[in-house]
């Protein structure tokens, strides 16, 4: 199929269908540790960026309250991480790492779950030209979809 005849929402597929094919792929590769992308990626952040409210992980991971909750208390009960109310407001609860998050982290090695260090890399496919020039369209779609969300 010639890119002059590619449907609407043809781009939107291929892409959803990467990222899902990924994402199975890496949530298989971190079975072994008990822990989703997601909780890994919450985990990394708060490695890098200290204490986070419920709200900025929910932007993170682009879900909603609920879900963020929900997997809160998952991650919490695992002993990974802890709420602590805000200095700044004690009625605001800020999410932390705990020490059994820390351990988790030093146990999963990045060829679990980062790209380019996987035996598999959806990337290793293209030209760095190619990767910087798909990066900037990709970009291009997000911006369109903000300034009509927004």
């Amino acid at each position: 199929m010639s890119t002059s005849t590619l449907p609407p929402g043809a781009v939107l597929a291929r892409v959803s269908r990467l990222h899902l094919d990924w994402k199975r792929y890496v949530q298989r590769r971190l079975q072994p540790y008990g822990v989703t992308p997601k909780q890994l990626y919450v985990l990394r952040q708060l490695a890098e960026r200290g204490p986070l409210l419920p709200s900025e992980v929910a932007r993170m991971v682009h879900a909603d309250r609920p879900s963020v909750s929900s997997m809160c208390r998952t991650m919490e009960r695992a002993g990974w991480i802890a709420t602590e109310p805000s200095d700044e407001d004690g009625r605001r609860r800020h999410i932390v790492l705990r020490s059994a998050g820390r351990e988790l982290l030093r146990r999963v090695p990045a060829d679990r779950w980062r790209s380019g260090a996987t035996p598999i890399d959806p990337e290793a496919c293209l030209s760095d030209a190619e990767r910087r020039q798909l990066h900037a369209l990709l970009g291009r779609m997000c911006q369109t979809l903000e300034g009509e969300m927004s």
